[in-house]
């Protein structure tokens, strides 16, 4: 069979939300397993995922459930973008939900994270679990606690050492590590007026040379670095 066909998983979903209501007509623990067979050997059918989120919805599992079954496949396979992805809206949902992903969870996740951009700096899939780290530290769509924002300034600083490190690395030619010190760079700047009450121009101006030596080391995209430089208090 077609394990990427729209309409059969739209059907299968249509039946087992009908009679799985209950959960008494459909073995709703067989269809999560059945999931988890299909993502091992295809990591990127987001048909599954979709089916899989319905399911676990239906068997009542929480978002911690969710949490725990995202950091499966991304223990088995740090390249799994959809992974990284079910994370971060697990974790969102958390959010939502009251949760505050204080200083303590941040540099959990950061520590992860880290050890996949360590071993394959070139790989996108975690920069983007790192990107959506360092907006929670800079405030992000969520917004910085008062009574956090001197630890998460810490913390940021900290992490950016380690990206500037891997930069280093890679012989000072990282486009990731690179774009992530872009945005690290300007959210230091930012929290540091907060708490500190300097002034940001000097670390916009060392993020807009980041976004130079970008252009130097991926010429084919100069005109985005040259954009992002432009924006690049705009940029977290």
């Amino acid at each position: 069979g077609n394990v990427k066909s729209h309409e059969a998983w739209s059907h299968r979903a249509w039946v087992v939300e009908v009679l799985g209501q209950a959960g008494a007509l459909v073995d709703l623990q067989r269809e999560l397993e059945l999931c988890k067979g299909l993502l091992s050997s295809d990591e990127r059918n987001f048909h599954c995922y979709q089916y899989r989120a319905l399911v676990a919805r239906l068997a009542g599992h929480t978002t911690d459930d969710d949490l725990a079954f995202a950091q499966q496949l991304i223990d088995r396979n740090f390249s799994n973008y959809s992974a990284w992805h079910l994370k971060i809206k697990s974790l969102e949902t958390k959010e939502r939900d009251g949760v505050d992903l204080g200083c303590e969870a941040l540099a959990a996740e950061f520590e992860a994270v880290n050890n996949a951009l360590f071993t394959e700096p070139d790989d996108q899939s975690g920069w983007m679990f790192h990107r959506w780290l360092t907006a929670r530290l800079s405030g992000g769509r969520a917004g910085v606690p008062e009574h956090d924002t001197e630890a998460r300034l810490a913390l940021l600083r900290e992490q950016a050492m380690l990206v500037a490190e891997l930069n280093e690395l890679e012989n000072g030619s990282s486009k990731w590590a690179m774009l992530a010190l872009v945005r690290m760079t300007v959210a230091e700047g930012r929290l540091a007026e907060k708490v500190e009450g300097v002034d940001p121009g000097p670390k916009l101006e060392e993020a807009r040379n980041i976004c130079t030596r970008l252009a130097e080391v991926d010429p084919s995209h100069h005109r985005y670095y040259e954009h992002l430089s432009d924006r690049v208090a705009f940029a977290c």
